[in-house]
């Protein structure tokens, strides 16, 4: 991380390196920004003005990196943004995410042989931030706020504020409309997110749509049932 920061204080894109750092760390022990196929996006939410601060590098050794697949990482997308724009990287998460799922544009990237030709891949990227407030949002990390929260009734004075420090970092990735729900959730049945498992909501025991079912299986967006109302994310594959 901190090459990739001292890039961006060269250029006068940060100014708190070690704060930003510090955050980036916090985001990484709650979750892993590592995406799979050699790619992480690690990110951290911290005052840069008006601009989006991104830095992109490559490790031609890889890093070890916790990512679900078990690869090495090596091609790091670093992205710092402002609190006063909610939502903002989640809509550039999408963007990025559209190419980042072609395998021949992850290659390209990974295997470039010079920096131009690197940055000649980079260029490809066309990213357009909407005016409304759709906002893809992260399942995995609403379902990991809803076991934080559920944490804290049974946790201690010093667990509840090491709790709610992991809470806020998610509450800040996430948008208002999102929130709003998911603690109207909480407050009337005591959880917001079910899982899905073998296409039924395990909320409700009621079959959730095929084509909702099998989005949900393959995306980490949010999708809520028709029935019951709770977010759904699909449920952990069982070990073989």
């Amino acid at each position: 991380f901190e090459e990739l920061l001292d890039v961006l204080a060269k250029h006068k894109l940060i100014q708190n390196k070690q704060l930003i750092l510090t955050r980036l760390i916090d985001r990484e022990r709650l979750e892993s920004t590592a995406l799979g196929e050699h790619i992480a996006v690690p990110h951290a939410r911290v005052d840069t003005g008006d601009k989006i601060a991104v830095a992109v590098g490559r490790s031609a050794r890889g890093i070890n990196y916790d990512s679900q697949d078990k690869r090495k990482v090596h091609l790091i997308i670093l992205i710092v943004w402002n609190p006063s724009l909610p939502g903002l990287f989640n809509h550039l998460f999408a963007g990025l995410a559209r190419y980042l799922r072609e395998p021949d544009f992850r290659q390209r990237a990974i295997n470039a042989r010079d920096r131009n030709e690197f940055y000649q891949v980079l260029s490809e990227i066309v990213i357009t931030l909407p005016k409304d407030d759709r906002i893809v949002s992260r399942a995995s990390l609403l379902k990991k706020l809803q076991d934080i929260e559920m944490r804290k009734k049974r946790a201690t004075q010093p667990q509840i504020r090491t709790l709610e420090k992991q809470a806020a970092l998610i509450r800040e990735e996430m948008d208002h409309a999102t929130l709003t729900r998911f603690d109207r959730l909480m407050e009337r049945y005591g959880y917001a997110v079910a899982e899905v498992e073998n296409g039924v909501c395990q909320s409700c025991n009621i079959n959730v749509a095929t084509v909702m079912s099998s989005a949900i299986e393959g995306s980490n967006d949010i999708y809520i049932c028709e029935n019951c109302g709770k977010f759904l994310v699909a449920a952990p594959k069982k070990k073989k």
